[in-house]
């Protein structure tokens, strides 16, 4: 337990030290913020935050790695790190030049089948009626792979789903003070609960998921309204990103796993919906965000964020409460998403 507390705090301190350091690198360069259009900032600001949520994350990562790397396959740290760099990089031109949504779509593709090429994916799933169904009893042998490579096509392909899904997810949280990084952070502390409790038992995933809970609570002080940096590209897709492979890796069925963030799920899920039902591209840009209608209805950003904070908590009391356990998950989700729809009621109706 020391070592989980310790990583936690370790990242925080790093991030903590490193974001003055990049809001001054950002300023230099030129990576930021405009007010206007569908922004609600009153000032120009820095949104290379993301840069800083990595340094804290990776340094806690490496002086750790003795203790996580042996839980793991050969190549898939290196493998994620490498994805994560990728983004990095991706997020960097996105920040400063612009990168259209559909090479951005590709860019997610790609860093999610990293992760399917070192073996990590979603191996099974709870069965509404019982059980579990299992996804690698689907195997298709690809000409010019190794003898013992095989494509597992559904488990494959959800897990590309799923992670597209949660980093887009976050990408369109992003749209005030705090609220990803908060919502991120109580997303990664509760994998890192449930990965201690005693049906999974994965301490060194907990300490995964408590180093970029560190990381992002480093961060958020600066991040919170009026914010002095804002994450960016970098630091929306990395949130996105780490939390999807923690998911994944934590030993949680998949009804589990969308509980714990079901928030930006529901939310980025609710957003295509629409955008898909009225005949615009699902990656439109649009004020139709669950806290674009709070803030509609007058509230304010604090309010916004601390009342989204809250949904996000609920969530992840929900997953804790459902553990592993896929029809009690399924069941909460439901309540979840019932209680996401009487909040919007209230931001609709509220004068």
């Amino acid at each position: 337990m020391t070592n989980l507390l310790m990583g936690m705090l370790l990242a925080a301190t790093v991030t903590a030290l490193a974001t003055p350091v990049v809001i001054l690198i950002a300023k230099r360069i030129g990576i930021v913020d405009h007010p206007g259009g569908r922004r609600i900032h009153q000032k120009i600001t820095p949104r290379l935050g993301g840069l800083a949520v990595l340094i804290g994350f990776f340094v806690a990562l490496w002086l750790y790695l003795p203790s996580i790397s042996p839980n793991f396959r050969p190549g898939q740290l290196l493998a994620f790190s490498l994805a994560a760099l990728f983004l990095l990089v991706i997020g960097l031109i996105d920040d400063k030049w612009g990168v259209p949504p559909i090479l951005q779509l590709v860019s997610h593709v790609v860093v999610a089948c990293i992760l399917v090429a070192v073996g990590m994916g979603i191996e099974q799933v709870g069965n509404p009626f019982g059980g579990v169904i299992d996804l690698h009893q689907w195997q298709v042998h690809v000409p010019g792979f190794p003898a013992d490579r095989f494509l597992q096509l559904p488990a494959d392909l959800l897990t590309i789903a799923w992670v597209v899904l949660v980093i887009n997810a976050f990408n369109w949280l992003d749209g005030l003070d705090g609220l990803a990084t908060g919502v991120g952070a109580i997303s990664a502390a509760t994998i890192a609960l449930l990965s201690l409790s005693v049906a999974v038992d994965q301490p060194h995933v907990a300490l995964l998921a408590l180093i970029l809970t560190g990381a992002l609570v480093g961060f958020l002080p600066y991040n919170f309204n009026p914010a002095k940096i804002f994450l960016g590209t970098i630091g929306s897709t990395f949130i996105g990103f780490t939390l999807a492979t923690l998911a994944i890796i934590s030993g949680g069925k998949v009804a589990t796993a969308l509980l714990v963030l079901g928030f930006p799920i529901i939310d980025a899920l609710s957003i295509v919906a629409r955008r898909t039902a009225s005949g615009e591209p699902p990656w439109r840009a649009d004020t139709r965000h669950l806290h674009h209608l709070l803030l509609q209805r007058g509230y304010t950003v604090r309010k916004t964020v601390l009342s989204l904070y809250g949904v996000s908590a609920i969530f992840g009391g929900l997953a804790l409460l459902a553990g592993t356990t896929g029809n009690k998950a399924l069941a909460f989700i439901l309540l979840a998403v019932l209680m996401t729809t009487v909040l919007v009621w209230l931001g609709r109706t509220k004068k």
